[in-house]
């Protein structure tokens, strides 16, 4: 074998052709060498200088290049033509300062700026508009903050209270209520006056165990009788001592049968009733009797 055979042979070795295929050319096996087909040759130096090429980075870079170039074209071309017909030029030079990587969308966000910066400007009266339209905008605002954070707890605050008030006088009513039959009056006026007398007197509240604290009228400190703070029961017993509200124990007529009357006391004629003792008597008669009266 000469020495141009041995060349044309290290070159398609060379170029990814499997050196079994040139055997023949080797051996110098014209039979062999009239078999082997041109075109099948040609198709392995094809797919093999395929192979090196995909896997050479810069033969890849260069071609995907070229790719983006050729699909991104298009839509450039007709950005710049659209971005002309609003009045905003991107020049060539703009373009190509723009860095490769992301080229076209670095373009659009040049655009954009251009159009932002060309917007013409509010005239006067637009920008009074737009001035109340703000004013409306954050007063609107500010009424909502006020209506979540102070009218709806503070309504909510005195809704929670009213209840709390009602059913603290309904209490302090059936406290009273429940003491009719030792009342000087059993009249629905009379009950309700001995209520007013004792809102008057005390403040109540109930704790969160239920519990109520009794304190005195308009003060954080709590009502005391005898060194202790008052119970409930105790505080409406104040209320029914200090305004004579109980009626009197009637005498034992056994007990006043037997009972000695002291000299010169004039017994039980009324004409021997002392001055004072008739007055005394006929001011608890009135004021029971007024008492009465519904």
């Amino acid at each position: 074998m000469n020495e141009v055979a041995k060349k044309l042979i290290a070159i398609l070795i060379k170029v990814g052709i499997d050196a079994t295929k040139l055997k023949p050319f080797e051996d110098g096996d014209e039979a062999a060498i009239k078999t082997i087909e041109v075109d099948d040759i040609a198709a392995d130096v094809y797919e093999a200088q395929k192979v090196v090429l995909t896997n050479d980075p810069e033969v890849m870079d260069e071609l995907t290049q070229r790719i983006t170039g050729e699909v991104l074209g298009g839509r450039q071309t007709n950005f710049i033509r659209e971005m002309k017909e609003q009045g905003i030029v991107i020049s060539k030079a703009e373009i190509d300062a723009l860095p490769k990587e992301g080229r076209y969308d670095a373009m659009v966000k040049l655009g954009l700026k251009k159009m932002k910066e060309k917007a013409p400007a509010a005239t006067g009266d637009e920008q009074k508009e737009i001035e109340r339209l703000n004013s409306e905008l954050a007063k609107a605002q500010d009424d909502l903050r006020v209506v979540n954070e102070e009218t709806i707890p503070s309504m909510k605050s005195q809704w929670e209270n009213d209840i709390k008030s009602k059913e603290k006088s309904a209490l302090i009513s059936s406290k009273f209520k429940a003491r009719e039959e030792h009342l000087v009056s059993k009249s629905a006026s009379y009950i309700r006056s001995l209520g007013e007398v004792y809102n008057s007197t005390f403040d109540v509240e109930q704790g969160e165990d239920g519990n109520y604290t009794v304190f005195q009228k308009g003060k954080k400190l709590k009502a005391m009788q005898n060194g202790k703070a008052m119970t409930l029961d105790e505080s409406i017993e104040f209320v029914l001592t200090k305004e004579d509200a109980l009626k009197k124990q009637e005498p034992n007529p056994d007990k006043e049968k037997h009972r000695q009357r002291p000299v010169g006391s004039g017994g039980d004629d009324p004409k021997n009733v002392s001055p004072h003792l008739k007055k005394a008597q006929a001011a608890a008669d009135e004021k029971r009797r007024a008492l009465e009266q519904p």
